[in-house]
């Protein structure tokens, strides 16, 4: 059972540092730049490489510190050769990852795609980084082995419980705020049909128009910072409209003037949609066709508040139960055996005695 544990857990955290490192770059790469930022193809792919780099850069010093002299075993050649193997795996599957995400999960538009590598050049071009990463990450280990004399041994582990849930704790903190700002840029730049009016009103202002049955928006514009907005919407037969509002705030990624969709509505029968929201003046609403978004995102921007964060809180409740699992104190009375396995203890029945008190 642990080692299942331990293999599951390894799994785990390859998978999860590839999504989180791939989140992560989509988002500060948002983050770090001017509003209507949309990066390009060799951004994305430096991002990539980069993080695929701190993974190697850390193996290596794992590695480094756990490895001990040329006489020993395992020694410095047979350590470093199993590094540089996982780390290029880690990095190929990174870079691997990377181009997918790029190509189903957030299909990029025509003018996003233009010279895009393939990915075995894209995998190929990319391990050099990550590798010399690796080496550089081992060479720090083995002088922090040299200068301290110790290494991480599994008796130490329990005293350094703390740091493992707090890495727990950063590991959720950081899923909760990536997973709603990754559906959003990630939309975004997937999305190839954005606004569009069939209706427009000013603040406080009432539009009235008449809409076949269907699925519609309701879009605002604005040119300063976003503030709450209440609408009021009614249909055919005048009673009000239920407007669903997205998950996240999605925007039409302007520099200038910002349209912002302000929620879906459905429209069960043909007629006149009236439409009326107050904010500031010289904001502009409209009632238009719905963002059209390419890829799985789609279905997120419009899920319920908490399913995002509930999505980014998934890693750290994972890691917390698999800590769990790996901390737990063997049961009394059966140790492990190689590999972590319980071993059974075998029971024999004391000899019988006759009535003199003899052994038989």
């Amino acid at each position: 059972m642990a080692r299942v544990v331990r293999l599951l857990g390894a799994a785990f955290l390859l998978a999860g540092w590839i999504g989180l490192g791939l989140a992560l770059a989509l988002v500060t790469l948002d983050a770090s730049r001017y509003e209507g930022y949309r990066p390009d193809p060799s951004e994305l792919i430096n991002a990539a490489t980069l993080v695929a780099a701190v993974a190697g850069l850390l193996l290596g010093y794992v590695h480094g510190v756990r490895t001990r002299e040329p006489g020993g075993v395992p020694g410095v050649p047979r350590r470093l050769a199993v590094l540089l193997a996982v780390a290029a795996v880690v990095a190929a599957l990174h870079l691997l990852a990377n181009d997918l995400l790029y190509r189903y999960v957030v299909p990029l538009p025509a003018d996003l795609r233009n010279n895009r590598t393939s990915p075995v050049g894209l995998v190929v071009s990319g391990l050099g980084f990550p590798l010399l990463a690796a080496l550089l990450g081992f060479g720090v280990g083995l002088l922090r082995r040299r200068v301290t004399g110790s290494a991480p041994t599994d008796a130490g582990r329990p005293a350094s419980t703390w740091r493992w849930w707090v890495l727990v704790v950063a590991v959720g903190a950081v899923g909760l705020f990536t997973a709603p700002e990754f559906v959003r840029v990630g939309a975004e730049l997937a999305t190839t049909r954005f606004g569009g009016s069939l209706a427009s009103t000013a603040s406080g202002e009432r539009a009235t128009v008449w809409l076949p049955s269907g699925r519609y928006a309701v879009y605002r514009s604005y040119g300063g910072t976003m503030s709450a907005v209440a609408c009021e919407l009614t249909g055919p037969d005048g009673r009000a409209l239920a407007l669903a509002r997205p998950a996240v705030v999605f925007t039409d990624n302007s520099d200038s003037a910002v349209t912002m969709l302000l929620g879906t509505f459905d429209l069960d029968s043909a007629g006149e949609v009236s439409l009326s929201c107050r904010d500031r003046p010289g904001d502009t609403f409209d009632i238009g066709f719905p963002p059209r978004i390419r890829g799985p995102l789609e279905p997120l921007v419009y899920a319920p508040t908490a399913v995002l964060p509930g999505i980014g809180l998934l890693p750290g409740v994972v890691a917390a139960g698999v800590l769990l699992v790996r901390r737990r104190p063997p049961r009394l009375g059966a140790p492990e055996g190689p590999g972590g396995e319980p071993q059974e203890i075998a029971h024999t029945e004391p000899p019988s005695r006759d009535s003199e008190g003899r052994g038989t």
